[in-house]
Formats: C-alpha cells, sequence, structure tokens
C-alpha cells in the first residue's frame, strides 16, 4: 500500500486506512472454546537506513501518535487502551466480546472460529499542517522531522477467557499468539518525472 504526500488534494496532512485483520483459530479451536474474548495487539515499526544502499531490518517506532492517529477497531463494545512508556504510546489494546466480532466461518460470531476485525486509523504525512488525534492543528510531518519510509503494523491477536469473581476481573490466555502485518509506503513523489 502506498501513500503520495503530492497527491493529497485537500492539504490535510493525512491519509485514511481502513483495513481488517482475519484472525483464524480452526486449528485450536478446541483449545479456546470457551474463550469468550479476543484480544489485539497494535504496534508500528519502521524500516530504517543504515547507508545509501542497505536497510535494516524494521524497527519500532518511539511514539505511535506521531505516525498515526484515530487508531479504532470498527466493532461494538470495544475497550482500548493505549501502552505508555517514558510518555510515548508503544501499543494500542483492543478487547473485544467474541460475540461481536465479525464471523467468516459456518458458526455465530460467539463461537466463531475464523474471525474478522475491522481497524481503521489515519496517517500523518506531507509538510501540509496536520491535525493531532483530537483534530487540533499541529506540526506537519516533514516539520517534526519524521522520514517518508516503509511502515509495518504490526497486529497480534490472543483469545481470551475473562472471568470476574467479586468485582475483580481476570483475563487468562489460551491459545497461542499470533500476529499479523500490513506494510505501507509513506512517500513524497513527483509522478510527472516518474515514467
Amino acid at each position: 500500500m502506498g501513500i503520495n504526500a503530492n497527491d493529497l488534494s485537500d492539504n490535510t496532512g493525512k491519509v485514511h486506512i481502513i483495513t481488517a485483520a482475519d484472525f483464524d483459530v480452526r486449528p485450536i479451536a478446541t483449545q479456546v472454546a470457551e474463550a469468550n474474548y479476543v484480544k489485539f495487539t497494535l504496534t508500528l515499526q519502521q524500516k530504517k537506513q543504515e547507508n545509501a544502499f542497505n536497510y535494516i531490518k524494521y524497527q519500532a517506532v518511539d511514539d505511535i501518535k506521531e505516525y498515526l492517529y484515530n487508531v479504532q477497531m470498527d466493532l461494538e463494545n470495544v475497550e482500548k487502551t493505549a501502552t505508555v512508556e517514558d510518555g510515548n504510546t508503544i501499543a494500542y489494546t483492543f478487547i473485544v466480546p467474541r460475540e461481536n466480532v465479525i464471523a467468516l466461518d459456518e458458526n455465530t460470531p460467539a463461537t466463531s472460529n475464523y474471525m474478522k476485525l475491522p481497524i481503521s486509523f489515519d496517517v500523518y504525512t506531507g509538510s501540509d499542517a496536520s491535525v493531532d488525534e483530537s483534530g487540533n492543528p499541529k506540526d506537519s510531518f516533514e516539520s517534526r522531522g519524521l522520514l517518508y519510509a516503509n511502515y509495518k503494523v504490526v497486529i497480534s491477536a490472543e483469545m481470551l477467557i475473562r472471568t470476574t469473581t467479586n468485582g475483580t476481573t481476570s483475563d487468562n490466555v489460551v491459545g497461542k499468539n499470533a500476529t499479523s502485518e500490513l506494510i505501507y509506503t509513506n512517500a513524497k513523489l513527483l509522478g510527472d518525472y516518474i515514467k
């Protein structure tokens, strides 16, 4: 997926991305049969350049909020939390009742073993005025010294058995952690010069 800041017609310095994560636990259906929640964790990595010709592996960005905002899981009754370290947001976690996922198999959502969870977010880009996650103006992607590069949105998923006893909620992870990713290129290209 590519983003060309020069193609933005509204000069907002942002691009809206709508995607979805498919989570398939059919191979471990028996193990997760009692799971009543699904937990998704979203992180962001940037492909770093070592020198003019070589790139090193993707590395976590310091603060997701510098690159993405309005990160949402578009389902009902979603618990969204941010993991913050030293003032920087390093991950977003979404916990969704299993009954609210979109079933991709023959089961009802509450018993689905192959499910879809829609995710959307806005990507900062360009040199025009951008906005923060509350919609307020802030410095642009370029003026903040952020780099045009390849970015990887990494989503990990787990099935949970959530119980509440005496007002205390506890989550027991069942099954294995599954990871998926979406890579987008944030660039600024002059298309007239590319043939």
